[in-house]
């Protein structure tokens, strides 16, 4: 794992944070950090530590200061600010990550920042976005990118979504899709509870009998254990199974006594 990408996993939380109206002067103080941190003085280690730090402080001037990082000439600081305000949920976050992928063409250079900036966005699952997501050549995209592209779908959570993807079956090379249908076919479970493997015919069978009729539920499906944890750490979310050993490690799980 190079270095940015280990930079973007030791940030990347376990969940969802909470989002808390903060106070005026915890705004002013994050502002303040972020202002010296991108002074002539600042540096990338500075730069990354103030934007870790404030993302934590979800707040529109906050998030302004933030995005700075975006246009960044350290490629560790520009993955820092994507990964920060990935989780930042605000629209403002949103906006400067759709903006930058829109565009930012010289980002698309970086795989590891373009792969991030497209998850980012993603995260976010904006309606508005949908369309920016969707709309790209499978043969131009690399392994990280497309499977950004194809989970991204999935969490849009709609009928159009699921159509994408069999879209983006359509649009490839017969080896470029068959080298990708285990990202596709999470992405379809993910959004169905349906499973039909990898097999590009028989999910292509199934959505010949269903498309009519489909309807896509806002909450995940029943997955299989192995589909839901790799889901679920992808998008920095906490796997159930894992909170439910850290409450019996407290002694307070609902569904057990906290004994091994």
């Amino acid at each position: 794992m190079n270095s940015l990408l280990l930079t973007l996993a030791l940030l990347s939380p376990t969940q969802d944070p909470e989002v808390e109206t903060p106070s005026k002067e915890r705004v002013e103080e994050a502002v303040g950090e972020l202002s010296e941190a991108f002074g002539k003085k600042g540096g990338a280690e500075e730069k990354m530590q103030a934007i870790t730090v404030s993302s934590e402080v979800v707040h529109p001037e906050v998030i302004k200061w933030i995005a700075k990082g975006l246009k960044d000439a350290d490629d560790e600081v520009r993955g820092t600010t994507i990964e920060a305000l990935r989780f930042m949920e605000h629209p403002d976050a949103n906006d400067a990550l759709v903006t930058t992928l829109r565009r930012d063409k010289k980002l698309r250079k970086n795989e590891d920042l373009y792969a991030a900036l497209i998850k980012a966005v993603c995260q976010h699952a904006n309606p508005k976005s949908f369309s920016l997501i969707t709309d790209f050549n499978l043969n131009d995209e690399t392994r990280d990118t497309l499977r950004a592209r194809v989970y991204g779908i999935a969490r849009f959570r709609t009928a159009d979504s699921v159509e994408a993807l069999f879209d983006v079956m359509k649009r490839g090379r017969k080896g470029r899709v068959h080298a990708n249908m285990g990202e596709i076919s999470t992405a379809l479970m993910v959004l169905t509870g349906v499973d039909r493997g990898k097999s590009e015919a028989a999910w292509t069978k199934w959505w010949n009998d269903n498309k009519r009729d489909l309807k896509i539920s806002p909450e995940l499906p029943k997955l299989p254990k192995k589909t839901l944890t790799s889901w679920s750490r992808y998008w920095g979310l906490e796997v159930p199974e894992e909170r439910r050993t850290r409450r019996g490690e407290r002694g307070d799980d609902p569904e057990g006594d906290g004994k091994s």
